[in-house]
């Protein structure tokens, strides 16, 4: 996983071997941390609130 800081902050999974790529959203993601079956980030595009995301892109929750 990580943050794909030229494509707006888009969350990316992909393939240890860096194939298949897949964008799990689109939220000015900062500061992406990775905890059991789920991703914590901060969104620029929504006042830098907390959000979790499950790592196949559902669930998507705002936390603050």
């Amino acid at each position: 996983f990580f943050v794909d800081f030229d494509d707006n902050g888009s969350i990316i999974r992909m393939n240890e071997d860096g194939s298949g790529a897949v964008k799990l959203c689109s939220d000015g993601a900062s500061n992406l941390s990775v905890d059991g079956e789920y991703l914590y980030y901060f969104s620029s595009h929504n006042n830098s609130k907390l959000y979790r995301i499950k790592k196949d892109g559902t669930g998507k929750a705002c936390l603050n």
